[in-house]
């Protein structure tokens, strides 16, 4: 949902599209901080805080006390689905190609991608097998 005042609709269209995310904030705190790179997005949480103003910025203390989420995907949304799955293994992307890039080869899906990386055959076992389970 997006609020604006009448007359101001296109800055509000702008700078919905220019919003970030955690994930393209991920991104940028990768371009900007060398020691970002070396974490997954899923690990980032135990090393940096997300706030809205200020994006990702380093931890002050340690603390092995930390909820984070990566929501759950259905197999179903396959370019959802293969996203996270990447996320889950990528480590220090700075934009989504990165993301679709495997050994220097840019992929045209995360799907196509996450099978490069060998990160499919296993997930698919699993996905046949739960499926045939609720049948």
């Amino acid at each position: 949902m997006v609020h604006f005042r009448a007359g101001n609709e296109e800055q509000a269209a702008q700078r919905e599209l220019t919003r970030d995310t955690t994930l393209t904030a991920w991104f940028k705190l990768n371009q900007s901080d060398k020691n970002a790179v070396h974490f997954l997005y899923t690990d980032i949480p135990f090393h940096y805080v997300y706030e809205k103003k200020t994006k990702w910025k380093p931890c002050q203390k340690s603390s092995d006390k930390i909820i984070s989420r990566l929501y759950t995907v259905s197999i179903k949304d396959n370019k959802k689905f293969y996203l996270r799955l990447l996320l889950l293994h990528v480590v220090g992307a700075k934009c989504f190609e990165n993301l679709r890039t495997v050994n220097g080869v840019l992929y045209e899906t995360f799907k196509d991608a996450a099978i490069a990386k060998n990160l499919v055959e296993a997930y698919d076992h699993w996905a046949k097998t739960l499926e045939e389970a609720i049948e």
